[in-house]
């Protein structure tokens, strides 16, 4: 069966990581890089932690073989 890839990757906040809490979303990645800036800085604002600026990409799923890891650039995530 070929079904068809559907991107996305799980963004997280790193001052909640950092303090003990979960705090993410799945976000699609067959977006442009702009949209997914706009996802993440909507998860940092929603933050537990006050002021939170910083974030990973924990997960992924749909890529195929491709591999992503949690510096992965926006812009490269979107072209992918």
């Amino acid at each position: 069966m070929n079904q068809k890839l559907k991107p996305m990757i799980y963004v997280a906040c790193l001052a909640a990581y950092n303090a003990g809490m979960l705090h993410g979303k799945w976000i699609p990645a067959a977006q442009d890089a702009d949209s997914l800036r706009e996802e993440v800085n909507a998860i940092l604002k929603e933050s537990p932690v006050p002021l939170a600026e910083e974030w990973a990409i924990h997960d992924y799923e749909g890529f195929g073989d491709i591999r992503i890891d949690e510096y992965h650039s926006l812009s490269e995530v979107s072209a992918l």
